[in-house]
């Protein structure tokens, strides 16, 4: 009778172990998770893009790529589309409407100076916090006229990533949505792309 009852205490002492041991563990995977969870959100980029631009006369329009987050964006993947093709690069995009603006100003004695500003963001770029990279640059009308009708046909996409490889999209096309998570990125499809013909 004594033997019985204290294998039934060691059983429920043994039992009392094992759900602390359990409980312990849990509370360390749940702690783990909260501070990886902080940690996350110390590092995370977020991109936005940012288009300004003189609607009065015209003279400049310009589009930036900003990290409004707390850690930086690790470029990952960067397509751009013209009409849904991809071409090589946002130069490559911009380059037919530069030179119709200058054809337009052959005949103008004194033409409006056309400028263009494009960047050279590819993977393996870094855009630190609060940092931003200007994609675009163009000045004079006759340019910005372009610019600005072309930009619904126009679409660059970034793929990016946080310091823990937590990663998001974000589309030119899509300017008011939130990047969406994705597990991994594309493969920069950029450098296979062709310019569009002149």
């Amino acid at each position: 009778m004594g033997e019985d009852r204290r294998l039934r205490l060691d059983l429920l002492i043994t039992i009392c172990a094992v759900v602390i041991a359990a409980i312990a563990s849990g509370a360390s995977v749940y702690q783990s998770y909260v501070i990886r969870q902080q940690y996350d959100s110390a590092v995370w980029p977020y991109l936005s893009f940012v288009v300004s631009r003189d609607p009065e006369q015209a003279s400049f329009v310009e589009a930036d790529l900003r990290n409004d987050g707390l850690g930086p964006a690790l470029i990952r993947s960067v397509l751009v589309t013209v009409d849904g093709k991809p071409v090589a690069s946002v130069d490559a995009a911009v380059a037919p409407l530069m030179r119709e603006a200058a054809q337009s100003q052959s005949h103008v004695p004194h033409p409006v100076r056309l400028r263009d500003l494009t960047s050279t963001i590819s993977a393996g770029d870094v855009i630190p916090a609060g940092r931003s990279i200007q994609l675009l640059r163009a000045d004079g009308a006759p340019f910005v006229e372009r610019v600005v009708a072309a930009a619904p046909h126009l679409n660059i996409s970034i793929c990016y990533c946080s310091l823990t490889q937590r990663c998001w999209i974000k589309g030119f096309a899509e300017q008011a949505a939130q990047p969406h998570d994705v597990r991994a990125c594309p493969v920069d499809a950029a450098p296979n792309a062709v310019p569009p013909a002149p």
